[in-house]
């Protein structure tokens, strides 16, 4: 009798503790991993640049993106100031009216997507996207001459657009924009005009949170929310500061003079900037670059040229904006020195950063000459010297 009543009294304690237990799920707002996958497509036409390729350019092209996204909750302050974005990787794929002289270019990217105006069911979202592309014909003088536009395998892949939005469920998205490709290599191999699309994109996304595989293990009937809760936080008052930083870059560029089986020359940038911390995730500022180019006696037909005949110096204004560690970073120029006047008065630096640390920081940006025009990749590290209001 005694046995039964102290077998009854654990029963019945083992009940009431579970019971009592807490799921991991309870007292907990977005519990989970909100991701995403979607399916876009464009189809457009050619900013045509070559009359070599009118076969091509001047019909259009279509093409087709998979993406594999996190759906931002707001735990971060970068993500509260840009709205919840979406964030992940893509792959992508082009079609061209004749593959023959450029091939079909695809990617892999990551990208970023954020609300311009988000409404109950629709939004306007602006998105970028930088990575590797692949799958290309390069110039050839004997067999493929006519690809006078892209002299590299490989190159770099930028896209951007501005989409429309809209809610079906709590499971679907659709969407329609336009946007704008482009591949080029930085003038690491010539030729590189580079390949320019503009079109109209359809796109669709699926919602879920992959918590599901792991909570029907505890409780098969619970269902964790799709979509996390957008909950607004405080925004504190910036912390504003000042900085001054270094920066040293090196690369490579072939020149125009001479596609495809050309010399490398060695090129490299030496940057002082200064940048003023006016909100949590933006800077402005302006520098001064003074750069080296084994390139320009190419270009000036001197035999035996000096070192300052390679050198040249430039002062540009400057604006960062920070994603967590990593930021976009866009610093149009003029030239100061008088022998570049091959690449007209005004150059580009656009390029990502990333924060290994508070203050040393690597980075890789394209240098253009003449507006947007590809000059040359710039491989760097830096240095911040940090001064707190």
């Amino acid at each position: 009798m005694r046995l039964y009543f102290l077998y009854f009294l654990i029963t019945v304690s083992i009940s009431s503790y579970a019971q009592q237990k807490k799921q991991p799920w309870e007292g907990k707002k977005n519990y989970g991993f909100f991701n995403t996958i979607e399916l876009h497509s464009a189809h457009g036409v050619f900013l045509k640049n070559s009359s070599q390729l009118d076969e091509i350019m001047d019909n259009p092209y279509s093409d087709l993106a998979l993406r594999i996204g996190i759906q931002s909750t707001g735990e971060e302050l970068w993500e509260q100031i840009l709205g919840y974005p979406i964030y992940g990787m893509g792959f992508y794929n082009a079609h061209f009216y004749n593959s023959d002289p450029l091939g079909s270019p695809a990617a892999i990217y990551l990208f970023i997507n954020a609300p311009i105006k988000r409404w109950d069911r629709f939004s306007i979202k602006w998105e970028l996207a930088a990575g590797l592309s692949y799958g290309f014909h390069p110039h050839d003088s004997v067999e493929n001459p006519d690809n006078n536009v892209i002299g590299s395998k490989k190159n770099v892949y930028f896209h951007g657009k501005v989409i429309a939005e809209y809610k079906i469920n709590e499971r679907w998205d659709f969407g329609l924009g336009g946007g704008f490709n482009h591949f080029s290599n930085g003038s690491t191999q010539t030729p590189n005009l580079g390949i320019n699309l503009v079109g109209i994109t359809l796109n669709a996304r699926y919602n879920f949170n992959a918590v599901k595989s792991l909570t029907k293990n505890i409780d098969p009937n619970y269902q964790p929310q799709i979509r996390p809760d957008f909950v607004p936080k405080k925004i504190p008052k910036t912390k504003t500061q000042h900085e001054l930083s270094i920066y040293y870059a090196a690369g490579g560029k072939a020149t125009t003079t001479q596609y495809t089986d050309g010399p490398i020359y060695f090129i490299s940038a030496l940057s002082a900037d200064y940048h003023y911390k006016y909100y949590h995730i933006a800077q402005i500022g302006f520098g001064f670059d003074y750069f080296y180019e084994a390139a320009l006696k190419d270009y000036q037909n001197i035999e035996d040229p000096s070192f300052s005949d390679l050198t040249y110096t430039g002062f540009h204004l400057s604006h960062i904006l920070y994603f967590d560690k990593l930021a976009l970073i866009f610093q149009p120029g003029i030239y100061i020195s008088n022998n570049v006047k091959h690449k007209t008065n005004t150059y580009m630096r656009v390029g990502g950063r990333y924060d290994v640390t508070d203050k040393f920081f690597i980075q890789v940006a394209l240098k253009t000459r003449n507006g947007a025009t590809a000059d040359f990749i710039e491989w760097g590290l830096g240095y911040k010297f940090i001064y707190k209001n």
